[in-house]
């Protein structure tokens, strides 16, 4: 025991023999005295602290010395000036509000609720047993796209046997066994981390008396992601292009991170028969300008 004493705690002979020389009982009551006295400490600490909380005199007296302490430690001359306002500052209430279209959706339990557009499917909520999904038809339909094999499998789909035709408008099946129709998903534009839809701004820049027609996209920006750009004509060849203030002043309406970042003017806006615009194009037009 000797030995392995001086070899475990790195011992003298003369400290080695003390211990053993001791009884266990000894021993034992040391590290029992050890933590009655820790007890005693804490309780005074305690009691101490008891004694300034109940105390708003001693309270801030403690809170005082103890800023004055830090200053002593940390202070050194002031950086800034502090200075006085040339003019008073208001503020303005209405300022704060943007202007823009929302949808309130209200439940069969008379729940309400607030958001801007339900085009992204997966982040709708609905009831248990209600489903959401594309919203399709059979019978008598076309043969698929012309030359577009990837399109004609995009759209026309077999399913259990059945020819369906789903072109894109997303529905919801209804526990009631009624079908309640959403609405195609929108071109989005992320930029900062909001999602922008282009048709919202479209109808916005529509607003000035000079565009003739409009095409919103969003191209690569090393500050925002992707940032706003709107692809324009105009109602005459001969009008001068307007500025993106004049653009953005018929768009206070909408939150200002939806304003377009620049504007692309062309003699004509590419679209397809049925109407429909070609984002592609404008998007390759829209880095151009950029």
């Amino acid at each position: 025991a000797h030995e392995r004493l001086i070899d475990a705690f790195d011992l003298s002979d003369v400290q080695a023999d003390a211990i053993l020389d001791l009884r266990l009982y000894k021993l034992a009551k040391l590290e029992i005295q050890l933590i009655l006295d820790e007890l005693a400490e804490k309780r005074e600490e305690a009691t101490n602290i008891e004694r300034i909380l109940a105390s708003d005199s001693e309270l801030w007296a403690r809170v005082r010395a103890e800023l004055l302490e830090i200053r002593q430690i940390y202070a050194e001359p002031r950086r800034t000036i502090i200075g006085h306002p040339e003019r008073e500052l208001t503020y303005d209430e209405d300022a704060y509000i943007i202007k823009e279209d929302t949808y309130v959706v209200v439940t069969r339990d008379g729940w309400i609720k607030r958001q801007s557009s339900f085009t992204d499917i997966s982040k709708i909520r609905v009831r248990e047993d209600d489903e959401i999904g594309w919203l399709g038809t059979t019978g008598r339909l076309p043969l698929g796209y012309l030359n577009d094999e990837h399109k004609t499998a995009q759209v026309f789909r077999t399913i259990d046997g059945v020819r369906y035709s789903a072109p894109g408008d997303h529905a919801k099946h209804l526990i009631d066994g009624s079908i309640e129709a959403l609405g195609r998903e929108a071109v989005c534009i992320n930029t900062g981390g909001e999602k922008v839809f282009a048709e919202e701004v479209e109808e916005a820049v529509l607003r000035h008396q000079s565009v003739r027609d409009c095409v919103v996209v969003g191209v690569p920006s090393d500050v925002w992601g992707s940032e706003v750009v709107a692809v324009i004509s105009l109602n005459s060849d001969d009008l001068a292009a307007p500025t993106l203030d004049d653009i953005t002043s018929t768009m206070q309406h909408l939150a200002r991170y939806k304003h377009p970042k620049a504007l692309a003017v062309v003699h004509h806006i590419r679209r397809s028969p049925a109407g429909k615009a070609d984002y592609p194009w404008a998007r390759a037009i829209a880095m151009s300008h950029s």
